[in-house]
């Protein structure tokens, strides 16, 4: 397995915008530098329900048949279903025991993420021995959480001093006969290799205690850094701690992430009357042909700052975090792994209590949806009686799941749907539940205020932000909910989508009718990374989805500058773009 020698490439971030234009659309007064130290701004108490809110400033994602957050929006609102259907031979090439994969009830299906066996080894510091016996989930960690930090401006002199970092993986060194996992299929058999390596480091390569530590070592992170385990909800209670401790004034911003990588690679599952798992090899959330889960790879990281910070630093703001709520359902239910509709009604009232709105404001709801026989009835059963009581009208509010897209993540599961949701507050774009035709008869929808849409609708705001309610359970009954919000200006308008507004600035630009030069400069650690990111910048510039200006302007004050450096000069984006491509080409 090939494990070094990829460069991060860097993909170019989500353009900030230039100073004199609030992030959120309203003006924004000229910014003084002296302000954007990297001093720790602790404050004891919060004063009220807009203090509490947390912007969401970055993010990055590997996830199925998406390496990108672009990738990743386009297909969920192409409603993509990214699950794979491989042969048996190809499971039983990747180290699936043929015993297993020529079985009956053997599924071959899962939804994959190129480049696990890619990784920068010396970017992070690590030598090519110690990358060989690294778990994939923290070689991918530690990629996107670094592009997530790039992506909200927390590199260089921008730096906070005080970012925490909190984190979530599956399984990693443990596994039973029936749960593989990298160290076991990849590094317990070779000898050699165990030879030449401490077993203490083997396990902090490995073990899913070690992953948001390692983050911290390696980037000089200094915050609050602690991994989470309550099985599928862990990302989103991951996410209520950091929140929890950017409100407490603990850290100054917060990288939440999640890593689930399976190995094999090419791995099915066995099915079972009865079980979790779709006979079928794909999921259909709250669908009438719904027959349980299928499995899933990704990674997804977010950064959070507090509201006030991220608007006076001119931050770019994805969405806000209203509310969040965590708890868990105790007894009261048929199993352990059982979910509960009273333990699920509790916890999101205390996220709308939290984020102090009504049900009634929420548009869209990123349900946790796992199209099983218990799950989705459950779920809808307990989202149903919330919603009634704010008196919503029928097929008043949306409701979906990204399992049907990227299958179930486990432990990254909440990290997808939150992300969706955030690109769908942001965007105004409610994306469809992929493969969706009628809805389940036992859900009875028609009775309740949801909706599932199989077709990307447009999302418009009434009379204030837009939001969605986020949710995730975890085998073991520990619930949480999120309540996002579009980001609205000063005067409390809403913000215009990304994309959307800027058209003449746009036409212009590409026209190279501004007369104004404009510089855009590139750093790597080597000259092949270098020539990567001049070819991913010149595709961006294609995009009119960006001011130039604005690009040009992260690019210099909002990128750490490393050794090997270059700068475009153009006054279009096909004068840089071409430039770009030469020095990507030569």
């Amino acid at each position: 397995m090939r494990v070094t020698g990829r460069p991060i490439a860097r993909p170019p971030p989500r353009p900030a915008p230039a100073p004199d234009t609030s992030p959120c659309g309203a003006p924004c007064p000229a910014i003084d530098p002296s302000t954007q130290s990297s001093v720790p701004e602790r404050r004891n108490e919060m004063s009220s329900k807009q203090d509490q809110q947390i912007a969401v400033v970055g993010m990055a994602v590997r996830f199925p048949e998406a390496p990108t957050l672009d990738a990743y929006w386009a297909n969920l609102i192409a409603g993509r279903c990214s699950v794979q259907r491989f042969s048996k031979e190809a499971a039983i090439a990747d180290g699936v025991p043929r015993s297993e994969a020529e079985r009956d009830d053997y599924v071959p299906a899962s939804a994959l993420v190129d480049g696990v066996d890619r990784f920068d080894a010396g970017f992070f510091g690590f030598s090519r021995r110690e990358a060989e016996v690294m778990d994939p989930q923290y070689r991918l960690f530690l990629e996107t959480g670094w592009a997530a930090l790039e992506a909200a401006g927390q590199t260089g002199r921008r730096r906070s001093d005080s970012i925490g970092v909190f984190a979530t993986s599956g399984m990693s060194l443990y596994s039973g006969k029936e749960m593989n996992t990298y160290y076991r299929v990849n590094v317990a058999h070779h000898e050699e290799l165990l030879d030449t390596i401490d077993a203490i480091q083997i396990k902090v390569l490995n073990d899913k205690d070690y992953l948001p530590t390692q983050l911290s070592y390696r980037l000089n992170l200094k915050g609050p850094s602690m991994a989470v385990q309550t099985a599928c909800s862990s990302a989103l209670v991951a996410l209520q701690l950091a929140v929890q401790s950017l409100r407490r004034g603990e850290c100054d911003v917060a990288l939440v992430g999640a890593s689930a990588i399976h190995a094999p690679r090419h791995a099915g599952y066995r099915y079972s009357e009865g079980s979790i798992y779709s006979s079928q090899g794909v999921c259909r959330p709250f669908e009438q042909h719904a027959a349980g889960i299928v499995g899933g790879n990704g990674v997804g990281v977010v950064v959070l700052r507090r509201r006030d910070c991220a608007l006076r630093d001119n931050d770019r703001v994805h969405a806000l975090i209203q509310g969040i709520a965590v708890n868990n359902d105790g007894a009261n239910k048929v199993s352990y792994a059982a979910p509960s509709i009273e333990g699920q009604k509790a916890n999101i009232r205390a996220a709308l209590r939290d984020a102090g709105i009504s049900a009634a404001l929420i548009g869209m709801v990123e349900a946790h949806g796992t199209g099983t026989a218990m799950g989705d009835p459950i779920e809808v059963a307990a989202l149903a009686q919330v919603f009634g009581e704010a008196k919503m009208a029928p097929a008043s509010c949306a409701i979906g799941s990204v399992k049907s897209n990227i299958g179930h993540l486990d432990t990254a599961a909440g990290m997808a749907s939150l992300v969706k949701a955030i690109l769908a507050v942001e965007h105004a774009v409610i994306p469809p539940t992929a493969g969706f035709v009628a809805p389940n008869p036992l859900l009875n929808l028609a009775r309740t205020p949801f909706y599932v849409n199989a077709q990307a609708q447009e999302w418009p705001a009434a009379d204030g932000p837009r939001r969605a309610l986020v949710c995730a359970t975890g085998a073991g009954g520990t619930n949480a909910h999120v309540v996002l919000a579009s980001c609205t200006g000063q005067d409390g308008v809403p913000a215009a989508p990304r994309g959307k507004g800027g058209e003449a600035q746009e036409a212009q630009e590409a026209q190279g009718a501004d007369d104004a030069v404009r510089l855009l400069p590139l750093s790597a650690k080597d000259e092949a990374s270098l020539r990567a990111q001049a070819r991913q910048y010149a595709a961006l510039l294609r995009m009119d989805t960006a001011s130039l200006r604005d690009i040009c302007y992260t690019a210099a004050t909002r990128r750490e500058h490393f050794r090997w450096r270059l700068a475009a000069v153009g006054q279009s984006r096909r004068q840089l773009a071409e430039a770009l491509d030469a020095i990507a080409d030569g």
